[in-house]
C-alpha cells in the first residue's frame, strides 16, 4: 500500500487520511460499510403487499446478470425465503418485481 508521499506529489505533509473509513490498524470502520451501501448500483425501497421496489443506478447496463434473492432471518435460523423474478432487458427507475 502506498501513502501520502510515496507518489513524489509535492507539496503534501507525507500522511495518508481514509477520513475515518478505516482505523489506524487499517480495520473498517461502521463508516465504510455505510459508504459501500450508499454506492451500491441496485437499491431496494421496500415491500407493498408481495411487490418490492428496485432501482437500477447502473449508468449504461440492466440488471440481466444479477440474481435477486430474500430470507427471512431469526436467531440466525432462516423461516422463509425465495427468488424475485426481475424483467429482463432495460429496467426503469423504479420497477416493480413480485
Amino acid at each position: 500500500m502506498a501513502y501520502g508521499g510515496d507518489f513524489f506529489d509535492d507539496p503534501n505533509d507525507g500522511h495518508f487520511v481514509f477520513d475515518g473509513l478505516c482505523f489506524a490498524n487499517h480495520t473498517p470502520t461502521p463508516g465504510l460499510t455505510e459508504y459501500k451501501k450508499v454506492i451500491e448500483p441496485v437499491q431496494t425501497l421496500g415491500l407493498h403487499r408481495d411487490r418490492v421496489t428496485i432501482i437500477n443506478r447502473y449508468d449504461i447496463t440492466d440488471l440481466d446478470h444479477l440474481k435477486c434473492t430474500w430470507r427471512i432471518v431469526t436467531d440466525g435460523d432462516v423461516i422463509e425465503g425465495g427468488e424475485v423474478k426481475l424483467p429482463k432487458g432495460k429496467i426503469l427507475n423504479p420497477t416493480y418485481c413480485h
